[in-house]
């Protein structure tokens, strides 16, 4: 069935059951692609002129919710009415973004504590085995550090040694430091030695921990700021977009107002 045999049926039937006639059509091509005036064939019109019945026609927008709040407003000329509101979810968006980085690198150096309190620990229980060898009798030795810590040591020691000997060659210096160390590290340990390295080890371990507590407040802290912004600019975000579909729809509904009176006058 060609189109105006089905404009024709639609007709034949208007006339013998219809009390009205919805035509649906999304909103965009309802106004874009003149559906109010295109979809009134010539037989169609007659007869509503004839029948003087044009109030019995209802157009009905699909698909109104769909919509870009940035071409909306500027199709429609709202730029200037809802910039206030465009640009405090702008502002709210770029904080999100610098508060997420924020609680990345808070995240991040959690980790790095909690590595170097894991190590900590192994510390102490080497030194506590130690300590325990030594109460029993034996000669006990320095346990080795880890990469991190020994190399932290040797550049205090390095700097410390070039301080007093600012003349000797630097080869010099790192074979002697090395050579240090390794004497060091050879002698015995007293109960003295490990008693104060356990004391140092609580006290590194104490101030971890409280700056552990410190970041885990600020993250709390981070994150409750995200949820409210979060919040905050959804119900911006759908302010806009609701006042851009209010527009929409009156000039829309203007529009196929429009289309449909230049369809029945031709």
């Amino acid at each position: 069935m060609d189109s105006n045999s089905a404009r024709a049926a639609v007709t034949e039937n208007y006339k013998k059951f219809c009390t009205g006639i919805w035509i649906v059509a999304e909103i965009t091509r309802a106004v874009d692609n003149k559906t109010a005036k295109t979809l009134l064939g010539d037989s169609f019109r007659r007869q509503l002129k004839y029948d003087g019945t044009y109030e019995s026609v209802s157009f009905i927008c699909s698909k109104t919710d769909e919509i870009s709040v940035i071409e909306a407003a500027e199709s429609l000329g709202l730029e200037t009415e809802l910039y206030e509101s465009w640009s405090e979810a702008e502002a709210m968006r770029r904080r999100k973004e610098s508060l997420e980085t924020q609680v990345a690198n808070k995240k991040q150096e959690k980790a790095t504590l909690n590595e170097e309190l894991e190590e900590c620990d192994l510390e102490t229980d080497e030194l506590e085995e130690l300590k325990e060898d030594l109460l029993d009798g034996k000669d006990v030795y320095a346990p080795e550090r880890s990469n991190k810590r020994k190399r932290g040591t040797e550049v205090f020691r390095s700097r410390k040694n070039m301080d007093h000997k600012a003349g000797n060659d630097n080869s010099e210096l790192a074979s002697s430091d090395e050579e240090n160390l390794r004497s060091e590290d050879r002698r015995p340990l007293t109960k003295e030695d490990i008693e104060e390295q356990l004391s140092e080890i609580k006290m590194q371990r104490k101030k971890m921990r409280n700056r552990r507590r410190l970041l885990d407040s600020k993250i709390a802290e981070y994150r409750a700021e995200l949820r409210d912004i979060e919040a905050n600019r959804d119900r911006v975000l759908a302010e806009l977009k609701a006042d851009c579909i209010n527009g929409r729809n009156k000039y829309s509904t203007e529009a196929i107002k429009q289309d449909f009176a230049a369809g029945i006058k031709e």
